[in-house]
């Protein structure tokens, strides 16, 4: 691994870390922000949420906030891995997260909040344009939501 791949990969870590505090606080400009003017965004369905296709930074910005009104959480990040294409103007990768937030009760009778989290993964391709990496593409694919017990992963044994 060379300099320059060092430099990219702590600045994709940098990204995703922006991804996740602009998310979690609401912002959704600065989320926004973070993807490039024509990126795709597509989540598979999850738990309460449909399958999603959003294209561009306007309708990121409206999910963004429309989101973190009806579902307010934390994610947190774990293993993250980063290709970069030999020019250093692209790059692809791939982060573990958990996304812990509280939903309204499916129940008529009962008008609380209930904790739940959703785990899986981000695959993204990223690009390098203005002196800055953007996310391109991001698909999300959930491996699991469990409090209501819609996804789980099934036994190996």
């Amino acid at each position: 691994m060379n300099k320059n791949d060092i430099v990219t990969r702590l600045a994709l870590l940098e990204l995703e870390n922006k991804f996740a505090i602009s998310w979690d606080s609401g912002d959704a400009d600065k989320h926004a922000s973070l993807y490039a003017e024509n990126a795709v965004f597509e989540m598979e369905a999850a738990g309460l949420m449909p399958a999603t296709k959003l294209n561009g930074r306007e309708k990121l910005n409206q999910f963004c906030s429309q989101t973190n009104r009806d579902y307010p959480g934390l994610h947190l990040f774990d293993i993250n891995s980063f290709n970069i294409n030999r020019r250093g103007s692209m790059a692809t990768g791939s982060v573990n997260f958990e996304f812990c937030f509280f939903a309204n009760s499916q129940d008529e009778d009962d008008n609380t909040d209930k904790p739940m989290n959703i785990t899986g993964v981000y695959h993204s391709t990223y690009i390098y344009n203005r002196r800055n990496w953007h996310i391109q593409r991001r698909n999300m694919s959930v491996a699991e939501q469990n409090s209501t017990g819609v996804y789980s992963i099934p036994s190996m044994g």
